[in-house]
């Protein structure tokens, strides 16, 4: 079963990459494209491929740079850069192909040319977005990372792990199984080029299906996806298209990606923003910017924005007696 929530955000990297030199030895992976928006980094472009010298210039907080890899890494991330002034701290978040954070790290740069950043997770990544966090001026001379061991013989000849019988077909559910909660999808068509049969959907109380836009969402209220049925395309049309599901209350904090504002969410998809990192602080832990991960632009208008948080104010928690949207 190829599941994956939207591909939309993937199509939207897809046809927004900025082209550049191709992947080189396959022991190394260098960042080669970039994907847009770019946050006032001067000549970001200077930090694809090799290390070379050119470099990319972070000059202030906030600026960043999604770069794209091409294919899934692994293991650490090795930045080449150069410090311009002592006390630049970084932070790397680790982004899959459909632009899901898997991790995320900041620190100080130490001093010399080359920074090791461990995503600390097994899961491969495509992506790396690399943010400035403070003031202090610093470049980037390349992004270096493993490929993923047997990637390419895996795409060529591996098999589907979610195919459910012998003859490779998934079961279909039938309608009289459905209920509010239910998680369905169309059955894999087995193109990779169509997106209409990776979308999953939740019925809701209303008896609308409302989809996932990400997986980031899809695992705030979820573990895993055994619990997602295939039906058929008469049964998913059945139930009209309802908003998208938004983000687990009490799980992630989210940004937008050209918006530094980080958001908690609250029930009913209502964002609050955090104007302080003390309020961060208080409210969710020294860990907070671990929760942070980004929302596509587009995905946006899915939520409400409520008050700005203060120091008094409740962090939001995952309520166990919701255990699915709608």
């Amino acid at each position: 079963m190829r599941i994956s929530p939207t591909l939309l955000a993937a199509a939207v990297l897809a046809t927004a990459a900025v082209p550049a030199s191709a992947v080189g030895a396959q022991d190394v992976l260098h960042a080669v494209s970039i994907v847009p928006p770019v946050n006032h980094v001067f000549y970001p472009e200077r930090a694809l491929g090799e290390p070379d010298g050119q470099h990319a210039s972070f000059l202030t907080k906030d600026t960043f740079v999604l770069f794209d890899f091409e294919t899934d890494a692994t293991g650490p991330l090795t930045l080449t850069y150069q410090l311009l002034d002592f006390g630049a701290i970084y932070r790397v978040e680790f982004l899959d192909a459909l632009q899901n954070v898997v991790a995320a790290h900041a620190d100080y740069f130490p001093p010399g040319t080359d920074v090791s950043v461990d995503p600390a997770t097994d899961t491969a990544y495509r992506l790396a977005k690399i943010i400035s966090v403070n003031e202090k001026p610093w470049n980037l001379d390349a992004l270096s990372a493993s490929p993923v061991p047997g990637a390419d013989e895996e795409q060529e000849g591996g098999t589907d792990p979610g195919t459910d019988t012998e003859d490779g077909q998934e079961p279909v559910a039938e309608p009289s199984t459905l209920t509010r909660g239910s998680l369905i999808k169309l059955a894999d068509d087995g193109d990779p080029a169509t997106t209409y049969d990776s979308a999953v959907y939740v019925i809701g109380a209303e008896g609308a299906r409302h989809a996932f836009p990400s997986e980031t969402v899809f695992f705030s209220w979820f573990q895993d996806f055994s619990g997602v049925q295939v039906v058929s395309p008469e049964t998913i049309a059945s139930y009209p298209l309802g908003r998208n599901v938004t983000m687990r209350p009490g799980t992630n904090l989210v940004k937008l990606q050209t918006d530094p504002k980080t958001y908690a969410v609250y029930p009913g998809g209502v964002l609050r923003w955090i104007p302080t990192e003390d309020i961060a602080l208080t409210l969710f832990g020294m860990d907070w910017v671990d929760l942070v991960v980004d929302v596509a632009d587009v995905f946006f208008g899915n939520y409400a924005v409520g008050e700005d948080l203060n120091a008094s104010s409740l962090a939001p928690a995952v309520d166990p007696h919701v255990p699915y949207p709608y």
